[in-house]
C-alpha cells in the first residue's frame, strides 16, 4: 500500500475546491477526511474576523506558486508511510509577493476502539 492515489487525489481536491482559497488567502489551513487511503470529505474554513483585529494583509499564491504548491504537497503526501484514515490538515503561508510559499502537512490519524 502507498498514497499514489491519495496524493492524486488531494491534488486534484486543492486545485478544485480549495484554488480560490489558495490564491485568495494569504495563510490558511486545508482540512480533509481520509478513509480507506481515499479523499471522502473536504471542509471549508472560514474565519470569523474579530472587531480590533487587522486581518492578514496581503495576497494568495500566484498561478505558478500554487502549482508548485500543488506539486509538492502531492510529492510530500507520496513519501509519507501510507495513510488508511484520518484527517489531514495543509497549512500554508504566502510570501508577501505570493511568488513563494511555506507549507506543513499534519496527519490526525483516528483510533477506534470498542
Amino acid at each position: 500500500m502507498n498514497n499514489v492515489k491519495l496524493a492524486r487525489q488531494v491534488a486534484e481536491k486543492i486545485r478544485t475546491k480549495f484554488r480560490e482559497q489558495v490564491q485568495r488567502d494569504p495563510q490558511g489551513q486545508l482540512k480533509l477526511f481520509v478513509r480507506g487511503s481515499e479523499v471522502r470529505k473536504t471542509y471549508e474554513l472560514e474565519t470569523v474576523e474579530m472587531v480590533g483585529v487587522e486581518p492578514p494583509e496581503g495576497k494568495g499564491l500566484k498561478p505558478i506558486a500554487f502549482s508548485n504548491f500543488v506539486e509538492l504537497v502531492a510529492m510530500s503526501l507520496k513519501r509519507y508511510k501510507p495513510y488508511d484514515y484520518g484527517h489531514l490538515y495543509i497549512n500554508y503561508e504566502a510570501t508577501d509577493n505570493g511568488n513563494d510559499f511555506r507549507m506543513s502537512i499534519r496527519a490526525e490519524k483516528e483510533t477506534h476502539y470498542n
